[in-house]
């Protein structure tokens, strides 16, 4: 049999003479099947998983994740077998080679003596270091081994949180659907100590709001399914079985509403720039790659650089500004069925003392009260 066929059954050769194998491997024949392994090593894909558990928000997501997961655990463990048994065959060969040289050598005439122990020792240092690989091939595949075991037992404590959330939440262990502040029997107090959010992909920060709950002991995911699909294609979502939890992006199925109204004024860049345009710096629109309104002007040859920021009118918290050199850079990065906002950097901005550009963030708080109480936040300014 071929070493490259032991390579993939996890076993070496049974033969264990020289007359088996047929004649004694010289030095060539031990560095060829040194070399014949170390291509087959090569050949073979590396022994790392490159799916990790991942926060399922639904039922269909987090049971495909554990197939994905099992079925990388499956693979990666035949590919570890294959990498330690052809480590093995490559031990195995050294170490024939070594008891061939040692015969060799109690053979040897007095005249050679010294040329057959150099032999020796080459085959003994090979043989360690084959051994030595093979033991570090081993470990490093069973660490692979235990760390996708890990990465599956995460999906499957995650399935069956899923399953406890949705046997809670139909036993009316959740809040109501609807109703005035007050009312309902799942309100907050001291009936509730588990509460749940669902992300139903309304966009914005409501899965950035869920996560933060999550770090909370006693708020757990409650699953979210498709809801409804429009002519355009868009699909919307809820909390499984159209069931009301404590925090979803879908206010209609929220106990806490994430949306106040007149928001857009405060999130979209082009209103805002509409409602204090004393504040803001000279603002432009990009709308499907294309200008709208007014149109920067182009800059003189001998002006100099300046940077340019575009940002999309509905992201917050940086997580869509692009720096570019001109506004033509804005425009051809800008990608389509999109809005941006395009806005020249200041001229004199607000540095730290060491030169370095520094942003100042005002929270607020809005309750259910009419009045908007006084907030202040850790720069001192007031509201």
């Amino acid at each position: 049999m071929a070493p490259t066929e032991h390579a993939f059954n996890g076993y070496p050769p049974a033969a264990s003479s020289p007359e088996e194998l047929g004649a004694a491997p010289a030095t060539d024949k031990i560095e060829e099947a040194w070399q014949r392994c170390r291509q087959l090593l090569l050949c073979l894909p590396p022994m790392q998983g490159s799916i990790k558990h991942e926060r399922a928000w639904g039922i269909e997501e987090s049971l495909e994740q554990f197939q994905c997961l099992m079925r990388q655990h499956e693979l990666q463990t035949t590919l570890g077998q294959s990498h330690v048994a052809v480590k093995k065959l490559r031990g195995r060969f050294c170490r024939l080679h070594a008891e061939d040289v040692a015969t060799a050598a109690k053979k040897a005439e007095p005249s050679t003596a010294s040329e057959s122990l150099l032999e020796v020792r080459q085959a003994t240092q090979r043989l360690r270091l084959a051994l030595k690989l093979q033991s570090i091939t081993a470990r490093h595949s069973e660490e692979k081994t235990q760390a996708m075991e890990e990465e599956i037992k995460k999906s499957n404590a995650e399935m069956i949180s899923l399953r406890e959330a949705i046997e809670d939440v139909i036993n009316e262990g959740g809040p109501p659907l609807a109703g005035p502040y007050g009312t309902g029997r799942a309100e907050v107090g001291s009936n509730r100590k588990i509460f749940y959010c669902s992300d139903c992909r309304v966009g914005g920060h409501g899965q950035r709001f869920c996560r933060y709950l999550l770090k909370r002991p006693n708020w757990r995911i409650y699953p979210s399914e498709k809801w409804f699909e429009d002519r355009n294609g868009q699909v919307s979502h809820c909390p499984l079985g159209k069931k009301a939890v404590d925090f979803t992006d879908e206010t209609y199925f929220s106990r806490i509403a994430m949306h106040i109204k007149g928001r857009i004024w405060l999130e979209d860049k082009r209103k805002l720039y509409e409602f204090v345009p004393d504040l803001m710096p000279y603002t432009f629109v990009i709308q499907n790659r294309q200008w709208v309104g007014e149109v920067p002007s182009t800059p003189p040859a001998d002006a100099p650089p300046w940077p340019w920021f575009l940002k999309e009118t509905d992201r917050n918290w940086g997580t869509s500004v692009v720096c570019c050199a001109s506004a033509e850079e804005c425009l051809q990065k800008a990608k389509d069925d999109a809005t941006y906002v395009v806005q020249k950097h200041i001229p004199d901005p607000l540095l730290y003392y060491n030169g370095e550009k520094c942003h100042i963030k005002r929270p607020g708080i809005c309750d259910a009260m009419l009045s908007w109480p006084t907030v202040q936040s850790a720069f001192g300014l007031h509201e």
